[in-house]
């Protein structure tokens, strides 16, 4: 009698034990199931605008995600910092370096941004809202919001992958009725994994 309450007691630790190694843990991976993490270096830079000279631009931003192909946005995790764009048309700045972030297919890299404040000159030949040509005036203000930025990014494990945010100052503002800076506009900020020729590294 002991010797079969022993070899019940046995296969039911048996079974338990299979049990607990079978099947996924947690429910399962639903979302970038690649497996483990790659690492992200951004950098920023800028397209000189037509029409006016900018003295300042300063584009604060707050945050950025990565849209995956399913599933919910990835946060990249950056340190919120204003950039001063006219430097970066012929520089570039870095907005993080080696960041850790999923393994994965993405779709587009999302930049959160806050009101820019910046400075002109109205070089237009005109009068530019109530800013006279030739004068140098204060920018508006641009509207905090999320500029989504199309990519096609595969990151694999242990990768290391730069990706450059092409801000276009150019294409954000606007002179029809007066000026504005809309960073809803198309094409604002484009990104891209090919390295810019001529800027430094």
């Amino acid at each position: 009698m002991k010797m079969k309450a022993l070899s019940v007691l046995a296969l039911s630790a048996a079974v338990f034990l299979l049990a607990s190694c079978s099947g996924a843990n947690n429910g399962g991976c639903t979302t970038n199931c690649g497996g483990g993490n790659a690492n992200l270096s951004i950098t920023l830079f800028d397209l000189p605008p037509a029409g006016v000279s900018i003295l300042s631009f300063t584009l604060p931003i707050a945050g950025i995600t990565l849209t995956p192909s399913s599933g919910s946005n990835v946060t990249v995790p950056i340190t919120p910092t204003s950039y001063e764009m006219t430097r970066l048309q012929t520089d570039s700045s870095l907005v993080g370096l080696e960041l850790s972030v999923p393994a994965g297919t993405y779709t587009s890299i999302n930049v959160t941004v806050t009101a820019s404040s910046g400075v002109f000159i109205n070089t237009s030949g005109t009068t530019i809202g109530t800013c006279v040509n030739g004068a140098v005036c204060a920018m508006p203000s641009g509207a905090a919001t999320t500029i989504q930025v199309p990519i096609s990014l595969t990151l694999v494990e242990n990768q290391n992958q730069w990706v450059g945010l092409d801000f276009n100052l150019r294409n954000a503002i606007t002179t029809t009725n007066g000026i504005t800076v809309d960073f809803n506009q198309p094409n604002v900020m484009t990104a891209t994994t090919t390295p810019r020729v001529g800027i430094p590294a």
